[in-house]
């Protein structure tokens, strides 16, 4: 078939946009976020003394500590996921870059 390589890869851009869009829909991406940008009402009290007290201020000593909840499953997975990343985009790029080139 001639065009079975085209066909191979749509088929992987649709499971990769399946996968993002699911991920994006049940919020886990705006979960990490918010994670990381609240600080716990025990650090809130801890700043605000530390404020009145006249100390420098640091914002890492206030930041809640995350919990090491990996396994070697899950970071294997995300060794797998950030190679993905890093390739998946140089791979739109150059179909971008390959389908404008088709329009001029």
């Amino acid at each position: 078939m001639k065009n079975k390589p085209l066909f191979i890869t749509l088929i992987f851009l649709f499971g990769l946009f399946l996968v993002l869009y699911f991920g994006q829909a049940t919020g886990y991406y705006e979960y990490k976020n918010n994670q990381k940008a609240t600080l716990t009402e025990e650090s809130i009290k801890r700043f605000e003394q530390d404020i009145k007290e006249g100390k420098s201020i640091n914002i890492e000593n206030y930041k809640p500590e995350e919990k090491k909840n990996s396994n070697q499953l899950s970071d294997g997975i995300l060794k797998i996921s950030r190679f993905l990343e890093k390739n998946i985009s140089r791979v739109i790029v150059f179909t971008f870059n390959s389908l404008s080139k088709l329009i001029e």
